[in-house]
């Protein structure tokens, strides 16, 4: 909850958003750096 919290006072923490799958872990900004790994 605290890291919820402290996301949703501050947006800039998710601005930037990790997707991590079992092929790796790629900033989701452009979304095509994700393609790679789904």
């Amino acid at each position: 909850d605290e890291l919820l919290d402290a996301m949703a006072e501050h947006p800039i923490l998710i601005e930037r958003p990790f997707v991590v799958t079992r092929k790796g872990t790629r900033l989701a900004r452009p979304i095509d750096n994700v393609r790679e790994i789904l």
